[in-house]
């Protein structure tokens, strides 16, 4: 059987949260190489149950829930370690962290609509600061502009994006969409 539209919707719906997902089980494991491989265990039991996703509800819901139920387990087998955290304290973290990760994903979500109303050439400005390796004098040299010019530049863009999705919270924490 072939699993390949199965394994591409699996990364299509996985890897958007998956840094998400390792902020949330470092909330609650402290060790990071432990998180990392509580991570990896997550994403195992995600593709082994990605069956029983029903598609059309939240799959980052579903997704968090099973990385909860994992640290959960991580944390019971590791219950005779000194360091390991109480069940009311793990709940507490745990709320926190998943507030958290709603915070940052209403951001990534006002982010996103922000960069679209920028220019073209805004947006490529923004794509070669933030590629790997890319800084302000990579940028000058890919556009053709002194250094200054695009420091100023980019100052201004990011200065436009922190208003707009400051406008955004506020427009939704009014009930409106902006």
């Amino acid at each position: 059987m072939n699993d390949r539209p199965k394994h591409e919707r699996f990364l299509q719906l996985f890897l958007p949260i998956q840094a998400g997902l390792h902020g949330y089980l470092r909330t609650l494991i402290p060790n990071r190489t432990d998180a990392e491989d509580v991570l990896q265990e997550v994403a195992a039991v995600i593709w082994e149950k990605f069956d029983d996703f029903q598609p059309g509800t939240r799959f980052d819901h579903w997704a968090y829930h099973i990385a909860h139920l994992q640290a959960l387990c991580y944390l019971t087998e590791r219950r005779r370690s000194k360091l390991v955290f109480g069940e009311e304290v793990f709940a507490l973290l745990a709320d926190q962290a998943a507030s958290l990760s709603e915070s940052a994903r209403e951001i990534m979500d006002a982010l996103e609509l922000c960069m679209e109303r920028l220019s073209e050439a805004d947006r490529e400005m923004l794509r070669l600061r933030f590629e790997r390796g890319g800084t302000n004098r990579s940028v000058a040299l890919a556009l053709g502009r002194s250094e200054g010019a695009v420091s100023r530049a980019l100052s201004q863009l990011y200065d436009d994006l922190l208003e707009c999705i400051e406008q955004r919270a506020v427009s939704e924490a009014q009930g409106g969409q902006r």
